[in-house]
C-alpha cells in the first residue's frame, strides 16, 4: 500500500512524496477490506507528520513487482488527512529535502553476514534546536512509537519486506542523525486493471 502526502517544498504547497508498505497478511479481497487497511495505516502514519503535511491519496497493490498496476485507490479530495504531530518547544523544522529514517531489524542477515533492515524515509522532519544535525527527541519518540505500532500490526498483521527473503519487521530503531532524500517528480502510476468489487480511481501523477 502506497500513501501519498503533500507538503510545501521550495515555496510550492503541492509537493508530493510517498511511502510504500508491505504486509504479512494476505491481500484484501474486497473494497471494505482495503478501506479498513487504509484507514488503519493512514491514521497511524499521520502521527509522525505535523499539520503542514496532508495525506491526499492511497494506492493498494496485490503484487510487489515494480510497476505493477494498483488494484485499489482512494483520493481524499477536499478532505485530506492532516498530520497531528506537535513539535517540542525547541524543535526546528527541517528543510524539505531533509529526512528521517525509521528502520526495523528483520533478524535476518545478508549473504555477507550483515543485518537486513526494512527502512522508511520521512520528509517534514523536526530537528534538535541545539544540534541541527540531529532529530529532536520529541520527533524521535513519535517515530519509535509509530514503528512499534507497525511491528504489532493492526488490521494488516505487521510490516514485511518485498524482497524474496520475506523478512518481517521486529525491533525498531530511529537513527538520531538527519539525512537527505531528494524529492523527484515521477511518472503516472500504471493503469488499473478492472477488478470486480475493488475501488479504482482515475490516474493521477504521484512522486515516489
Amino acid at each position: 500500500m502506497t500513501v501519498v502526502k503533500q507538503f510545501t517544498y521550495r515555496d510550492s504547497p503541492a509537493e508530493e512524496f510517498s511511502n510504500t508498505y508491505w504486509f504479512v497478511d494476505p491481500v484484501p479481497n474486497t473494497t471494505a477490506e482495503w478501506d479498513a487497511l487504509r484507514n488503519d495505516l493512514v491514521l497511524k502514519e499521520q502521527q509522525v507528520f505535523d499539520a503542514g503535511v496532508k495525506t491526499v491519496r492511497v494506492y493498494g497493490y496485490d503484487s510487489s513487482e515494480p510497476h505493477h498496476a494498483h488494484v485499489y485507490a482512494h483520493d481524499y479530495g477536499t478532505t485530506p488527512v492532516v498530520g497531528t504531530f506537535v513539535p517540542g518547544v525547541t524543535d526546528v523544522k527541517g528543510a524539505g529535502d531533509q529526512a528521517s529514517v525509521l528502520e526495523w531489524d528483520t533478524g535476518q542477515k545478508s549473504t555477507h553476514g550483515k543485518p537486513i533492515f526494512l527502512r522508511k524515509y520521512f520528509h517534514s522532519v523536526h530537528l534538535d534546536g541545539t544540534d541541527l544535525d540531529k532529530l529532536s527527541p520529541t520527533y524521535i519518540a513519535i517515530l519509535e512509537f509509530y514503528g512499534g505500532q507497525l511491528v504489532n500490526g493492526g488490521v494488516w498483521g505487521g510490516l514485511a519486506s518485498p524482497s524474496p527473503r520475506g523478512g518481517v519487521a521486529q525491533t525498531v530503531k530511529v537513527p538520531e542523525w538527519v539525512t537527505t532524500r531528494t524529492l523527484k517528480r515521477r511518472g503516472k502510476r500504471p493503469p488499473t486493471p478492472a477488478r470486480a468489487g475493488l475501488a479504482t480511481s482515475a490516474q493521477l501523477p504521484v512522486s515516489a
